[in-house]
């Protein structure tokens, strides 16, 4: 360790020194009213400030030479502005643009013309991701802070509003993304497998979304890949237990850029370093391949391509409930492969159209218990969307959309071997109506049809906001969603028929420059959820598979929840809270009876702090999360799931040193998850009799992580600088 706070002490004492120069302006929007909260830098540096309530900015800079000062703020047009510091600078005078991706209360997710309601939607930026305290840089964590979403410990899906987590799924670039999380073993949350770095935006809809996306019943998770670089560049990532390198380029003319990144990583050592609680045969080890490829065409249009491919493998000793918890093999192996390509256009002066195709395959081989199962998944998308202007204030989104799926399961134990081939076709058509008075009207309808379930839907939302004033408004929304069931029950029950739930919501929000506060009210009535048994609690994964099948299954779920967010307190301090309430039940499954399921808190709350040290370029970042306890299966116990496990605190932390030495930009990060080493228990398993359980928690007591992040070359720092508080 003693090394590590060497290190850490010579980036905290490596400063630039020189003469100072003041950089002074103000900034206002096309009509000449002062903005505030805007952010205005040197690119490349930590030396910035923000506009006051009049638009001014002042700050200070050692820099020398031609430099880029950057004004940044919401739904604005980014600027650039090349200054000289080697003569006197002026005051400096600037307006903003709005956004042409802003339609009213509308915005157009980019890559995928889907039109959502701005404030609806929770949007994240990279740094939020990757300094929330206790997020370790991965995606699903950092939403986990969010309101609406449940915490449970031992998965890292996303649970919301009382749905399971296969409910809630992600998109890049408009395209569904079938294995967004790692595979791995019971009981261990694995992560997202994509960097946030890849992405300019992190869009959440914790329900009630745009008629152009489906197969969700819960929520929605919307990644945006960036756009081109600002220069071109190179990336080493070092950690205890991996290495990552990547280089970014960008052409001369600046219409075409690619990057690959390469990674290896082996927790062995590490898991030497940190006591883990689950015994390690093997820790997980793996190796990763990305890359992307954008290029302009014409005026508007761009092409983009994003490939990620990963091999991944790790095996436990895991102890059998039926053995009084004597220990066997359980070993994972995986293969993911993952490729989406875009192409967006306009047409007729202000229309737009986009066509995207996403290819998913995973096989996952898991040998456990004196068993073996292989399973493959390959899926094909093909999407097409239009967004027409009507007038001024009057568009209409449409599109269509097919899947392709090929399944394959193999059981050696039993034997059992599934195979399914299968196709779904989805179209869509929402009209969307601004400033009628203090109204917005959004609404519209989409159909879908499975061919193995030879069964259509159609699906009808409407969402109605009302403008209560000028940084606040009313909305409500009432829509429905339905979902294919899971691969296996499919192939084994080819005419089942579609999960379906319907959504109530109400919200009020409130937002203004860097504050934000909402409350949401949600009722969710499910239908037609899969029944039948075999989905027991007793055995992580007993090798065989459900019987019984079919769509006799209901729930309901509802609740309320906050979110207060605030980066305009003091300067360089973001933090925000959220409260989720819930309330549910659901008999689905092999539930013998209505009950709260395993993985509903009532009560979850979340406590994020940030605060950037900008002169001395030093980030700390602190969070706490709460859950209430959450029902598990006692066989001990006559009614069913009526157990609670103790309440879930946890506490954690980082420190981020950030330097620019010559031409390359250096980021050093520590972590520690579990600060206060709580215990922290997610639920019981038990032996069918009763006469045995075990208790499901976190692998280890506390969690340490340093790492070592360096860009080369041309200096790439302001895609870091440029999102902190």
């Amino acid at each position: 360790m003693k090394y590590i706070f060497s290190l850490l002490f010579f980036f905290f004492f490596f400063f630039k020194v020189g003469a100072q120069i003041t950089l002074k302006g103000k900034v206002t929007d096309e009509h000449k009213v002062p903005l505030l909260g805007v952010n205005v830098f040197i690119q490349g540096t930590i030396e910035g400030a923000s506009t006051d309530e009049q638009g001014n900015f002042s700050f200070h800079t050692k820099e020398k030479g031609k430099v880029t000062l950057v004004f940044k703020y919401i739904s604005m047009e980014d600027i650039y502005l090349p200054i000289s510091l080697d003569v006197p600078v002026a005051p400096i005078f600037v307006r903003m643009k709005e956004s042409n991706q802003q339609i009213g209360e509308i915005t157009v997710a980019a890559q995928a013309f889907s039109p959502r309601d701005r404030k609806q939607v929770m949007l994240l930026q990279t740094m939020d991701i990757e300094t929330t305290a206790g997020s370790g840089g991965s995606i699903s964590s950092a939403l986990q802070t969010l309101p609406s979403v449940q915490r449970v410990g031992e998965s890292a899906e996303l649970f919301v509003r009382g749905g399971s987590g296969v409910e809630s799924k992600t998109f890049i670039d408009g395209l569904e993304i079938l294995r967004p999380y790692f595979s791995g073993v019971p009981d261990v949350a694995q992560h997202n497998r994509f960097s946030p770095h890849t992405f300019k935006s992190i869009s959440f809809t914790p329900g009630g979304y745009s008629l152009s996306y489906g197969e969700a019943l819960s929520a929605l998770v919307e990644l945006e890949t960036n756009d081109h670089p600002n220069k071109s560049s190179s990336v080493i990532a070092l950690t205890p237990y991996g290495i990552q390198g990547g280089y970014n380029y960008l052409s001369r003319n600046e219409r075409t850029s690619a990057d690959i990144d390469l990674g290896y990583y082996n927790f062995k050592h590490y898991y030497q370093l940190i006591p883990q609680y689950t015994q390690w045969d093997k820790a997980p080890r793996s190796v990763m391949l990305s890359g992307t490829f954008k290029q302009d065409v014409g005026e508007q249009g761009r092409f983009k391509w994003y490939g990620y491919a990963n091999k991944q493998e790790q095996s436990i000793q895991q102890p059998l409930l039926e053995e009084q918890g004597r220990t066997h093999l359980y070993e994972s192996k995986n293969e993911n492969i993952l490729s989406v390509m875009t192409y967006q256009d306009t047409f007729l002066q202000e229309g737009r159209y986009y066509i995207g195709y996403g290819l998913n395959y995973n096989q996952d081989q898991v040998v456990a218990f004196q068993r073996a199962d292989k399973e493959q998944v390959l899926q094909h998308q093909l999407r097409t969307s239009l967004l027409n202007k009507l007038s001024p204030s009057v568009w209409l989104s449409s599109g269509v959309e097919g899947f392709l799926y090929q399944y394959k399961y193999l059981n050696t134990h039993t034997p059992i071997a599934l195979s399914l081939n299968d196709y779904q076709t989805a179209f869509w058509i929402e009209g969307i109506a601004q400033k009628i008075g203090d109204f917005s009207f959004r609404g519209g309808f989409r159909s879908q049809y499975d061919k193995t379930m030879d069964k259509a839907v159609f699906l009808p939302r409407i969402t109605l906001n009302y403008a209560t004033g000028k940084y606040h408004q009313l909305s409500a929304n009432v829509g429905q969603f339905s979902q294919r069931p899971q691969m296996v029950p499919l192939a084994l029950q080819p005419h089942l028929q579609p999960e379906k739930a319907t959504h109530y919501t109400a919200n009020f929000i409130y937002e203004k420059e860097k504050k934000i506060f909402r409350a949401d009210i949600y009722y969710k009535k499910y239908e037609n959820l899969l029944t039948g048994q075999g989905f027991g609690f007793t055995e992580v994964f007993s090798g065989i598979p459900p019987t019984q099948l079919g769509n006799q299954g209901d729930g309901w779920a509802n609740g309320f929840a906050l979110f207060y967010r605030d980066a305009q307190l003091v300067k360089g301090f973001d933090y925000w809270l959220s409260y989720t309430y819930l309330d549910t039940q659901r008999k689905y499954l092999d539930f013998p009876s209505w009950a709260t399921p395993n993985y509903a808190p009532k009560h979850t709350g979340n406590v994020v702090l940030k605060y950037f040290f900008e002169q001395a370029g030093i980030f700390t970042g602190i969070s706490y999360g709460i859950a209430s306890g959450r029902p598990y299966y006692n066989p001990l116990t006559s009614n069913f799931l009526s157990d609670r496990t103790p309440w879930v605190h946890s506490t954690n932390a980082n420190l981020a040193f950030l330097r620019k030495w010559g031409n390359t930009f250096h980021t050093v990060v520590l972590a520690v998850s579990n600060l206060l080493g709580n215990e922290q228990i997610f639920s019981y398993r038990y032996a069918s009799d009763g006469g045995f359980r075990l208790p499901v928690t976190l692998p280890y007591k506390r969690s340490f992580m340093i790492g070592w992040f360096i860009s080369i070359g041309k200096d790439r720092s302001q895609e870091i600088l440029e999102q902190l508080p």
